[in-house]
């Protein structure tokens, strides 16, 4: 009988200790997630070198999937180009010769427009093996602000680079996305950054597969993450209507209901592939 006990005491003991070892380690994680300082300081900012160098980083062509059409810096700048102020400083779909869309083009910080695809620069601020921490960090390292208040009344809808998104410590939806999305991408997963609305109005969010399962991510909310327990699902993101998807190459759009809670299935168009003229070097990348 003795002996009998001192076996159930060793098990719960061990029980003990295996519960506390693993708070140890998930308040450890919870720390490591926000808790480098550096990691979360914004690295100088030489607005002339950010603006400058997107000229020869972002220049690519759009080629459409479903037909012969395409669009090149050249021809995207005589198309954009000509529209009078009031109206040029927007995102713009791009059709193919049916009238179907096939990209997407956005006004950058230096003012001119670049295709959507081109504004993930590979970009990976630093590696981490948790899947949560990019989303934990940008949460709490950027702030929220209308493009207009930061770039003037004329400029209603301006995309920041992930580089610069990183850099700049306020942005809209958009330059949430470009920068989580380019973050989680380097680190090996598959995200897109989605384009749709909201019952308030247009946005851009992170749609995240992972081992099988869809996330939307929002950067936006400021919430507090601790693990990927803390992610959407996709299916529960009801109030989100995505109508377009892209990556650092290519493109989908929705040709069903923005109403789905489904990022893939036969609904996602693949309508175009990007390629970058100028090859993205490390060096380009550091600040």
């Amino acid at each position: 009988m003795k002996k009998w006990w001192h076996i159930v005491l060793a098990l719960m003991l061990s029980v003990v200790v295996s519960k506390l070892k693993e708070i140890q380690h998930e308040n450890a994680d919870r720390q490591l997630v926000v808790a480098p300082a550096k990691q979360l300081e914004l690295p100088p900012v030489d607005d002339a070198q950010l603006t400058g160098e997107q000229d020869r980083l972002q220049i690519g062509t759009a080629f459409s999937t479903l037909d012969d059409s395409y669009i090149d810096q050249a021809s995207l700048d005589k198309q954009l180009g000509e529209l009078p102020t009031e109206k040029r400083y927007w995102s713009y779909q791009i059709n193919d010769r049916n009238k179907r869309l096939f990209t997407y083009a956005a006004t950058a910080v230096n003012k001119q427009h670049y295709i959507a695809n081109s504004y993930l620069l590979g970009f990976v601020p630093f590696e981490t093996e948790k899947i949560w921490v990019p989303l934990a960090s940008l949460s709490q390292r950027k702030r929220y602000l209308f493009d207009h208040k930061l770039y003037g009344l004329h400029m209603q809808d301006v995309w920041q680079n992930s580089k610069q998104a990183y850099a700049y410590s306020h942005g809209d939806c958009e330059d949430h996305a470009l920068l989580l999305a380019d973050w989680l991408i380097g680190l090996g997963y598959d995200a897109k950054v989605a384009l749709g609305e909201l019952p308030s109005g247009g946005h851009a969010w992170v749609v995240l597969n992972h081992r099988g399962q869809d996330y939307v991510l929002e950067a936006t909310n400021k919430q507090h993450i601790n693990s990927i327990h803390d992610f959407m699902p996709a299916i529960r993101a009801t109030d989100y209507r995505p109508r377009v998807l892209f990556n650092r190459e290519f493109l989908w759009v929705n040709t069903g209901s923005t109403l789905t809670t489904q990022y893939r299935g036969k609904h996602w168009s693949l309508r175009s592939r990007f390629k970058r003229t100028n090859t993205i070097t490390q060096n380009d990348l550091a600040f």
